[in-house]
């Protein structure tokens, strides 16, 4: 699934985005992008995802921009 929507979040509030991305997010600067690649135990791990839609074991792939 690919979106260009802005996911807006709190940063340092726990289960709203996975914790690889909260880890990249957070050595990141205002105006700053990167292609995050996240191995599995830093995604969903061994249970995948709550609703199904991201099986088990499955790395994620994040195009990150952090605009404030």
């Amino acid at each position: 699934m690919r979106t260009k929507q802005p996911f807006q979040f709190v940063y340092g509030t726990e289960w709203q985005v996975v914790k690889g991305l909260e880890e990249a997010i957070g050595m990141m600067q205002e105006g700053e992008k990167a292609l995050v690649i996240l191995p599995s135990d830093l995604a969903f791990g061994s249970e995948g995802s709550s609703t199904g839609i991201i099986p088990a074991y499955t790395s994620l792939i994040f195009d990150v921009e952090i605009i404030k």
